[in-house]
């Protein structure tokens, strides 16, 4: 998203300067690796580390499950397991709630962009009608 601010600048501020706007999409590898960028990086790569550790003991636990022989300790070892599934699942939300807000962002600087250069067209249009 910098290299987009970047441009956005760049349009506004140089009139000479026309930045062709970036249409390739990110993937989604790309908006994963965009929540370790911004001001909150560091929440976010303890949100990421939370859920490695959850998903080892998510993993633990069920592998426990299996190897118990009494039923008590099955009823506890998949009550973890469930407990852990939960984490898992809210800590990913909230992982999705963040690569939403960034794709957001990203559209409507791209927008800005856009706004920016038909501005910029629109008084290179006027500038010519007028002489």
């Amino acid at each position: 998203m910098d290299k987009l601010d970047e441009q956005i600048l760049a349009a506004l501020e140089n009139a000479s300067l026309q930045p062709e706007p970036d249409d390739e999409l990110a993937g989604l590898t790309q908006d994963f690796l965009e929540t370790f960028q911004g001001t909150y990086r560091h929440v976010m790569m303890i949100t990421w580390l939370k859920m490695g550790i959850v998903y080892v003991l998510m993993l633990g636990s069920a592998y426990q499950f299996f190897q118990q022989d009494a039923v008590m300790p099955m009823i506890a070892w998949a009550s973890a397991t469930i407990i852990f599934t939960v984490a898992a699942t809210c800590i990913m939300l909230f992982l999705w709630i963040k690569i939403n807000h960034n794709t957001t962002t990203r559209e409507i600087k791209k927008l800005e962009l856009q706004i920016a250069l038909m501005v910029r067209e629109i008084r290179a249009t006027a500038a010519t009608q007028e002489n």
